[in-house]
């Protein structure tokens, strides 16, 4: 199992915003990174290669690095552990349960 610092993410297209679904619906997010993964109960990531990451449990680290811990992984993430706490960085999210 890798350690959790040395998984990369996929970032999120530059200029896109991350996707804020909130009883089922949709929508853009207009405040800070921070703000959402505070208010964020999950968050989904995508792996280096293309394997949907879904995490819970988020606390802060320092400045835009925050950790969760694996909920559920798709296939072509099976050397992610479910429950493994990760490391990701604030342009690494690509939407988030709220």
């Amino acid at each position: 199992m890798p350690d959790s610092a040395s998984i990369t993410w996929q970032q999120r297209d530059a200029g896109r915003a991350p996707a804020a679904i909130r009883n089922g619906q949709e929508s853009k997010w207009s405040a800070t990174m921070g703000e959402l993964l505070r208010a964020a109960r999950s968050v989904t990531l995508i792996s280096r290669a293309g394997a949907e990451v879904l995490l819970g449990q988020l606390q802060s680290v320092h400045g835009s690095t925050w950790t969760g811990s694996v909920l559920k992984a798709a296939p072509g993430a099976e050397h992610i552990k479910l429950n493994t706490t990760v490391q990701f960085d604030e342009n690494d999210v690509q939407g988030a349960t709220i």
